[in-house]
């Protein structure tokens, strides 16, 4: 996998549950080479296996949790992540995710909370201010979401994404010169931004 030789790596992990099917290893592992190879079903199967052989093997919870979000079934991800709280109520890195699968079924109220514990856990990632300012844009606090922006901006000042989104909650909160000065910004930052395009010619 390391090489980038994925069916390699499938074949090497087959052929070690072949040797020893309870192989944990073996079974997350190939697990993890399908989830990056796309391949989510087969994934999901491989992190179901491993669990039920280690049911508190909290990587694991969390990579099923992300294949079930990229499978259009957030619910079934914040289970996982719930799951793998309760293992480890310090494994932080579970708040973005989580926070992402809430905000995918429009609990912005629990988005922000997991966000909040994110941005705790990792004040200096652009990532978890932006997103956190997308739950409260769409949960209508936009003067809080644009501090988010200004924050993620801090860290990452080229950012089109945050720029884009910035220009969209000052002009959701009728400030349309500082809108149309983000969108200009983010089109010389990422010329290819047709969000932002379209956005500066509504």
């Amino acid at each position: 996998e390391a090489t980038g030789d994925v069916a390699g790596a499938l074949a090497d992990f087959d052929a070690a549950l072949a040797v020893d099917p309870d192989s944990q290893e073996a079974r997350y592992n190939r697990g993890r080479t399908r989830q990056l190879a796309g391949d989510r079903a087969g994934a999901i199967a491989d992190y179901d296996a491993a669990l039920a052989l280690r049911p508190r093997w909290v990587a694991a919870l969390c990579n099923r949790g992300m294949v079930k979000a990229e499978s259009g079934d957030p619910a079934g991800a914040i289970a996982d992540y719930d799951a793998a709280l309760a293992v480890d109520p310090g494994y932080t890195a579970v708040f973005l995710n989580r926070g992402n699968a809430r905000q995918a079924l429009g609990d912005w109220a629990g988005a922000i909370t997991d966000y909040d514990a994110a941005v705790a856990a990792e004040p200096g990632r652009a990532l978890v201010f932006v997103n956190r300012g997308n739950a409260k844009q769409r949960a209508g606090d936009f003067r809080a979401a644009i501090a988010d922006y200004d924050a993620a901006l801090a860290i990452e000042p080229r950012d089109p994404r945050s720029l884009d989104y910035r220009g969209r909650a000052k002009q959701a909160a009728g400030d349309l010169a500082g809108a149309v000065a983000d969108f200009d910004r983010a089109i010389d930052c990422g010329p290819d931004s047709g969000e932002a395009h379209m956005n500066r010619g509504l």
